[in-house]
């Protein structure tokens, strides 16, 4: 695993965090869509870096 995926990872975890941490707070159920939310942006831009990757390592 590469250090962007790594990185991606943890700043995927980090807001997840929050937004529960928020969502216990409030009870807002809107912060429980913004895991969702952040979820899905996170999982496609480490889709994305992990084709990159192959492609370059294809290519070499």
């Amino acid at each position: 695993m590469s250090f962007v995926i790594k990185r991606l990872e943890e700043m995927r975890d980090k807001e997840i965090e929050k937004s529960l941490n928020n969502y216990f707070e409030t009870k807002d159920r809107e912060h429980l869509d913004d895991v969702h939310r952040i979820n899905t942006y996170y999982d496609n831009l480490i889709l994305e870096q992990t084709f990159e990757e192959n492609k370059v390592k294809n290519y070499s």
